[in-house]
């Protein structure tokens, strides 16, 4: 059953959601990223919506899903995007967290996806909204030639190697949090992972928690990411390769 955006709010506090994260999501209208087909259930604790396919780069079928209202406010939390960060995001789909970040005050947000039709719907989402940019590309092949980034939110089941990656490209005080995967698998559970670049350059990674989605009960449920695509992605039998340059699309 869908909720409405106050009962949203409301349960995302209960979940342990800060104000921050919680204010952003209230001022996104999360509608306005998915599909026509989709719309109606925005709001569902539960729901997955259909986004266009990467299964024309992988052997497998059926569409790449953008993750519950939930999912987002979990990685948004352990992000904390600060005001005027320089923050990047790694499968950025429909572009909705993108716009979330914008909405905590990140300066400029860049996000970068696999698949060129996605970011195509994606690019006409953000149209109207300042200082957000899509393109299609290797996501982490965009972070280390256009470092360094405030925050870097990898959205896709990553190598457990990532993190050290990304934590390179960090600026002093910044913050990447990945979800990692154990194996090539897209039904693989994935955990994130924080790295934190302290101010004299060095690295320290953390766990964080299961990826996972909100219940209306307030409850955590396990949740998963397709996996991540490009050089520094796991490795697919079959897979195509994913252009390091992309295309930039309008903000």
């Amino acid at each position: 059953m869908a909720l409405t955006p106050a009962a949203w709010s409301g349960l995302l506090r209960g979940a342990g959601i800060g104000e921050r994260t919680v204010a952003a999501i209230a001022s996104v209208n999360r509608v306005d990223y998915l599909p026509d087909g989709s719309k109606h259930l925005a709001l569902e604790p539960a729901f997955s919506a259909g986004l266009p396919t990467i299964a024309h780069l992988t052997p497998w079928d059926g569409a790449s899903k953008s993750p519950p209202i939930g999912t987002h406010a979990q990685a948004l939390n352990l992000l904390d995007v600060q005001p005027g960060d320089r923050v990047l995001e790694v499968g950025s789909g429909s572009s909705y967290t993108c716009a979330l970040m914008r909405a905590m005050g990140a300066g400029e947000v860049l996000g970068v996806d696999a698949c060129a039709e996605l970011v195509e719907m994606a690019a006409d989402s953000v149209a109207d909204v300042d200082g957000v940019e899509v393109m299609a590309g290797d996501g982490i092949a965009v972070a280390l030639d256009a470092g360094p980034w405030d925050r870097i939110l990898v959205s896709c089941g990553a190598p457990r190697s990532v993190p050290a990656i990304l934590g390179e490209v960090l600026s002093p005080g910044g913050r990447a949090v990945v979800a990692v995967s154990g194996s090539p698998g897209h039904r693989t559970r994935t955990r994130w992972i924080v790295a934190d670049r302290d101010d004299d350059g060095a690295v320290r990674e953390s766990r964080g928690p299961i990826t996972a989605l909100l219940t209306e009960q307030g409850r955590w449920v396990s949740g998963r990411f397709l996996p991540l695509l490009g050089a520094h992605g796991h490795h697919i039998e079959g897979a195509r390769h994913v252009d390091t340059v992309g295309q930039h699309r309008r903000r």
